[in-house]
């Protein structure tokens, strides 16, 4: 896993713990982005996002999901494939279903924040593929 900054109280090890009342945040960036990279190319058909369940689970708004196989660059929108776009913001602690357009693959699932300068932050995130 990479992202484009870590919250030093919110770092990557809270991303895919297993334990939703854990946070994974970047910092405030612009194209703020999270990464998951597998060993090996995957066809992924739908992601499962867990909002925060604090005052704070809103930053998870206007994200692209991409898959590829291009890893994330700062300050570039992703070259990979666009999976779906999520305009949010989620309901406070909501469970995300975030199914794909069709299913894609890549070796690199990437959540990125389009436009506005701001943030990536949720409690788990699962990947669905086969």
């Amino acid at each position: 896993m990479t992202a484009s900054s870590a919250h030093t109280d919110f770092g990557l090890d809270f991303a895919t713990n297993g334990m939703v009342k854990d946070i994974f945040a970047t910092e405030k960036d612009s194209w703020a982005w999270f990464q998951l990279e597998f060993s090996k190319e995957m066809t992924v058909a739908r992601l499962i996002v867990f909002a925060r369940q604090d005052e704070f689970y809103y930053p998870f708004n206007n994200i692209g999901v991409y898959i590829g196989n291009s890893p994330a660059s700062l300050g570039i929108l992703s070259k990979n494939s666009v999976c779906k776009q999520f305009v949010g913001p989620p309901q406070q602690g909501e469970i995300i279903f975030i199914e794909c357009n069709q299913p894609v693959s890549g070796k690199y699932v990437i959540l990125q924040r389009t436009g506005a300068y701001g943030m990536v932050s949720f409690a788990e995130i699962l990947i669905c593929g086969f």
